[in-house]
């Protein structure tokens, strides 16, 4: 089994300048890992969630998102290791979220 590990943000945080950077400002809203081989649903995203911090911790992986989405080999692929920020739409259905597939299953 792999485990995908996610962190959701409200906000980017800005440097000394007011510049965004892309890091995620903390504290973080929620933090989740997720297990995975076939494709696996997250959590629904938290309302006020804007980016994701997404880092596929043991496999490379692929991702689908949206109010009930179903990962594949044609989703967008994921390093495994590599940490990733993915922006959320402002205006979305309330139960948005991430499916994650490994590939093999």
């Amino acid at each position: 089994m792999a485990t995908l590990s996610l962190t959701y943000y409200a906000r980017l945080a800005e440097d000394v300048h007011s510049r965004t950077v892309m890091v995620g400002e903390e504290p973080a809203l929620k933090r989740e890992v997720v297990t995975y081989t076939s494709a696996t649903l997250s959590a629904v995203f938290p309302e006020n969630a804007r980016f994701i911090e997404v880092v596929p911790t043991s496999a490379d992986c692929w991702l689908d998102f949206g109010e009930n989405p179903v990962a594949t080999t044609q989703g967008s692929f994921y390093v495994a290791k590599v940490t990733k920020f993915v922006g959320i739409a402002k205006q979305r259905l309330s139960n948005y979220r991430l499916s994650v597939y490994d590939g093999t299953t």
